[in-house]
Order: structure tokens, then C-alpha cells, then sequence
């Protein structure tokens, strides 16, 4: 039983119902299944109130929105309880927290942000801690993926990052599957809306950063301040010293893990590039040594994506020769910078 009255305290307005609830679950889309769950009631281009019968018709028990006009819903439906909140986004957040809680302190989260490179770094990552024994899951742009690298059937409501309800279903599926680790795409729009900001981020990756998404941040600046907010909830930041931008996570005052092409300075360091049909081939200066490294991927930007990897692993305590010798394995993501044979 959950005491909604003490949890949402500092942002309730008026209700209707009991407010101690044996809530299960969580849900933003009134089509997806959820018994004993909460929807949280959001208007897009409909209004939120168009899709309360259906909620509760899937099994919700509790229906919280920002719209005084919800509580008029109690005359259809006197067996659900409606709460009138001051904001949403941190509701959600506090409401994931409270039911997931165990679940978070049993697993480790890895959100990779930047402009470009987060499905591959995501993929990288991801492989390469299931070949060292953690099992782990990904989420992102390809979808769900479980460790076997097999796509998850799940309610996909975003292209890249999912609504935080439904991205905490996933990651409740991944613990009741014993998995150690999840990595995920944290996007700017997803930053930016809260959707991620439930997860106890144990490793913050930043890959690059350019102009993109203005139709949505408008500013350069809401666009990096919107990135930066997977900064603040990390426990560790892995950064590119070639993105002059993220040295300032330095100041941040938390465990870095820096990467770079240019800078000799950084924890991995690359140089001396080449490249053929068969993959990429370079120097790697790390932890006060140097290694001849050969990757199937092809192209500079996968070199990136690849140091940002190899920090992470690294950071796990896997010695860097290991990385360097499983990373020869690690197939291309498809659709990424594929070699075509034309006959």
C-alpha cells in the first residue's frame, strides 16, 4: 500500500477517493495495460480527459493530473481515486522512485547522451559488459534489446527514449530477470522532459555535441543545459576533452573518465588512425600504457564511440588489454556505417 497523501504532499491540490493505495504501476497511455496502476492524466493535441475511460477500463486504480477538471470524472467513475497536482513531471518521478526502489538499488544504469554516437556507443557498451559476464540490457533507438542482443516486446511510445513510466517497467523486467545493468539513451527532449530523471545514473557518457533538435530547444543553449542535466545525476562522468563543451563536467566535482583523439592528456587517448575494408586500426595510450587496437568499425566518429566504451569498461575494473582484445569481436551495428558490396 502506497500513502499517497504523505508522498505528494508538497504538490497536491484536491482529490477525490481513498489516497492509500495498493498501487503496482504506472502508465501515461490509457491503452497499455495496468492493473492496479496509476495513469498519469496529460494533455497533448487531445485533452488527457478523452482518455480516462479507457484507463481505468485497463485497470487503473488512481488517476493524477494537473487539470481541476479531472475530479469531475468521479461521477463515471466513484470507484477511482483523482488527485489534482501542482506539476506533473515530479510527481512521476517521486511516485517511480517509491515503487521501484529496490529494484534501482539491486542494478547499475549507464544513460549515454550527445548529439551523435549514442545508439552505437549504447550497443558498445552494452555487448561488451555482457561479454565480461554482466548481464545487461540496452534501450534506445534500436528498441529494447535483452543480453542476447534479442529485441524486447514493450508499449514503444517515443523513437529513442521511452515515457519514464514505460521505461520503468522495463527496468523492472530487466531485475525480475536477474540482469546487473541497463545502458540508456538519455536524449535532450527526454533530459529535458524528466523522463529519465527517476534513475539513479551510476555513469553519465557524453559522446559530442552540435547544433540539432532547435525545432525543440530553440536555443544552443537549452539544448546543451538540457544535456547537462544527465551531468548532475550521474556518480561518474565519461567525456570527450575534443567537445569543448563537456569540459566543463570537470567542475562538477565528480569521478571523470576522459577520451580523446587530440589530447594526449586524457585518460584514452588515440592516434595514428587507419583505416580498410575490414574495420579501423590505431594506437590507444591508456592507464600508462600503449596498445595496438583494430576494430571492425570504420570511421573516426566509431573511434570516439569506441574510447567512450572502453572508459566505461575500464571504469568497471576490466584491464584495458581485455577490452582491447574482445573489441576486435565486436561486430558493426547494422545500419550504422555499413560497408555495401555492389555487384
Amino acid at each position: 500500500m502506497i500513502n499517497l497523501t504523505e508522498l505528494l504532499h508538497s504538490y497536491y491540490i484536491n482529490s477525490y477517493g481513498p489516497l492509500t493505495l495498493p498501487v503496482r504501476q504506472f502508465t501515461l497511455h490509457s491503452a497499455v495495460p495496468n492493473e492496479q496502476g496509476v495513469f498519469f492524466c496529460k494533455s497533448g493535441k487531445r485533452s488527457g480527459l478523452d482518455y480516462v475511460d479507457e484507463a481505468v477500463a485497463n485497470g487503473g486504480i488512481c488517476v493524477i493530473g494537473t487539470d481541476p477538471s479531472l475530479l469531475g470524472e468521479r461521477e463515471r467513475h466513484p470507484d477511482v481515486t483523482f488527485i489534482i497536482v501542482s506539476d506533473l513531471p515530479p510527481v512521476i518521478t517521486l511516485l517511480l522512485r517509491t515503487v521501484y526502489n529496490s529494484v534501482f538499488d539491486e542494478m547499475e544504469f549507464f544513460g549515454v547522451t550527445g548529439t551523435n554516437g549514442k545508439t552505437t556507443v549504447t550497443y558498445m557498451i552494452s555487448t561488451l559488459l555482457n561479454r565480461f559476464g554482466f548481464k545487461t540490457g540496452s534501450v534506445g533507438t534500436e528498441g529494447v534489446m535483452t543480453s542476447d542482443l534479442q529485441p524486447m516486446d514493450y508499449n514503444k511510445t517515443t523513437p529513442t527514449t521511452p515515457e519514464a513510466p514505460e521505461l520503468a517497467r522495463i527496468i523492472s523486467h530487466f531485475h525480475s530477470e536477474s540482469y546487473q545493468t541497463m545502458v540508456y539513451e538519455a536524449t535532450s527532449i527526454a533530459l529535458d522532459q524528466e523522463r529519465t530523471t527517476f534513475i539513479p545514473v551510476d555513469t553519465g557518457v557524453f559522446t559530442n555535441f552540435s547544433r540539432d533538435h532547435m525545432d525543440y530547444h530553440e536555443t544552443i543553449e537549452h539544448y546543451l543545459n538540457s544535456k547537462m542535466k544527465l551531468a548532475e545525476a550521474a556518480r561518474t562522468l565519461v567525456f570527450s576533452l575534443d567537445s569543448p563543451v563537456f569540459r566543463s563536467l570537470k567542475d562538477f566535482g565528480k569521478p571523470v573518465r576522459t577520451f580523446s583523439l587530440l589530447d594526449a592528456a586524457a585518460d584514452f587517448y588515440g592516434k595514428r588512425i587507419t583505416y580498410d575494408e575490414n574495420g579501423s586500426r590505431f594506437v590507444l595510450h591508456a592507464d600508462g600504457e600503449r596498445f595496438d587496437v583494430y576494430t571492425p568499425f570504420i570511421g573516426e566518429h566509431n573511434i570516439y564511440n569506441l574510447l567512450s566504451a572502453f572508459a566505461v569498461l575500464y571504469d568497471k575494473g576490466i584491464p584495458v588489454r581485455a577490452i582491447v582484445e574482445e573489441a576486435a569481436k565486436l561486430p558493426p551495428l547494422r545500419n550504422r556505417f555499413q560497408l555495401l558490396t555492389v555487384c
